[in-house]
């Protein structure tokens, strides 16, 4: 996963709108392996989002589905996800072993 940083991003958080966790008066890029959290910023690119169900499988339903009871989403109104975050390619090697151990690959 890569996110940038910089003085003009405008991003928010997804839990909460208000908080801009994206600005810094220096700019910079963070790069880190997905984890399984990262769902939420996968979703309105079905690509990525199924590279991500492949990577963590089971994992990734009870992940989805532990999310989906904390929250009232069948009453929800959508949620806008920021764009500041981008998942990079080659994180999610065509030719890796895949399996829902996120520690293996």
């Amino acid at each position: 996963m890569l996110g940038e940083f910089h003085k003009r991003n405008e991003g928010s958080a997804i839990p909460n709108q208000g908080f801009q966790p994206f600005k810094s008066p220096v700019p910079f890029l963070l790069m880190r392996h997905a984890v399984i959290g990262d769902w939420m910023f996968l979703l309105d690119n079905e690509d990525w989002f199924s590279l991500w169900a492949r990577r963590f499988g089971e994992s990734a339903v009870q992940a989805l589905a532990a999310e989906l009871r904390r929250t009232d989403w069948r009453t929800s109104p959508a949620v806008e996800f920021p764009t500041s975050t981008f998942i990079v390619p080659w994180l999610f090697p065509s030719s890796a072993k895949w399996n829902d151990d996120p520690v293996a690959n």
